[in-house]
């Protein structure tokens, strides 16, 4: 059918990267999710290490580098306040981070992982 060799092309293409089950992170224990704004250190090497220790921290749930201010931005998925504060208690820990500015978001309004295919 045509829709199925549309898929397998999107596939072919790397447009569509795989299939996954979209699962309620609250309703599996995660009631926090969390921002943090971080500023890394000016050293060369600080993007290459942090870029590859950020997303190794268990809770994070998605690295973005960013152009600007500020370097990093990361989403914090945690149980509790505890876990929260192990999390951000490890980011600043890092000697590659000269600051971070971590904010709990108290209201999801919208999340939504869908790419609009016009």
């Amino acid at each position: 059918s045509s829709v199925h060799y549309r898929i397998k092309r999107l596939e072919e293409e790397g447009i569509i990267k795989g299939y996954h089950a979209i699962v309620d992170p609250v309703k599996l224990g995660y009631d926090i999710l969390a921002v943090s704004f971080i500023r890394s250190r000016y050293d060369p090497k600080s993007y290459e290490r942090l870029s590859k220790a950020l997303p190794k921290i268990p809770g994070i749930w998605a690295v973005y580098f960013l152009m600007g201010d500020t370097d990093y931005v990361v989403l914090i998925r945690a149980k509790n306040r505890s876990d929260l504060n192990r999390i951000v208690y490890e980011l600043i820990s890092m000697k590659d981070i000269e600051r971070s500015d971590t904010r709990i978001v108290i209201e999801r309004l919208k999340e939504d992982i869908a790419v609009p295919m016009d």
